[in-house]
């Protein structure tokens, strides 16, 4: 994927970067390894290609399962741990 005007406003002022981004998970902001994404001065949006949302997906996946289950993000954790050593 590489954007050379933006897909929501349509300006070619989109540049491609690299980073860090927070997500709001359950009230805690939680942060994703760096990624590449590309930024829209003019709209402020951020777009993010396939191998990012993976990596993304991967980050917070935990606390997507805590989520489900009801269960806090060192408990899902520690389950994790357990059936990867069984």
């Amino acid at each position: 994927m590489d954007l050379t005007v933006c897909p929501l406003c349509g300006s070619p002022s989109i540049r491609k970067k690299k980073g860090v981004h927070q997500f709001n998970v359950l009230g805690e902001l939680r942060s994703t390894p760096v990624v590449q994404y590309w930024e829209c001065p003019s709209c402020n949006e951020i777009f993010f290609d396939r191998e990012a949302n993976r990596k993304i997906d991967a980050a917070l996946l935990p606390d997507r399962v805590a989520a489900r289950e009801g269960l806090s993000r060192r408990q899902i954790v520690r389950k994790k741990k357990e059936s990867q050593t069984a």
